[in-house]
């Protein structure tokens, strides 16, 4: 006997749709404090969401983040984007990310 098909889904009321990007991007704010592999895992699959806001606060995030295990995906990230706007930010992440650390020292 064939299984029904699942009904399809009811499209979300503008006020749900940015009730779920408002959520993602608390998510992701939450994230970016940690320290840990998962959390950037986390963060960084945000970076393909179907959403543009929720793929900026991904970069956003990615930056906070501070790890330069972020710069590959942010560069791959980059190169399949077709939006200037992102493409830049994304670079922009990447190259942050790549700076090397400040010191702050009596120089001496």
């Amino acid at each position: 006997m064939p299984v029904p098909a699942a009904p399809a889904p009811a499209a979300a009321t503008p006020g749900e749709r940015q009730a779920t990007i408002d959520t993602e991007k608390d998510t992701l704010a939450a994230l970016q404090m940690n320290d840990d592999a998962q959390s950037l895992s986390s963060i960084l699959a945000d970076l393909n969401s179907a959403d543009k806001e929720i793929r900026m606060a991904a970069i956003q995030a990615a930056v906070q983040f501070g790890s330069t295990n972020a710069i590959p995906a942010l560069r791959t990230a980059a190169a399949n984007d077709q939006d200037l706007d992102e493409k830049i930010a994304l670079l922009k992440a990447a190259d942050f990310l790549a700076l090397p650390e400040a010191t702050f020292g009596s120089g001496q």
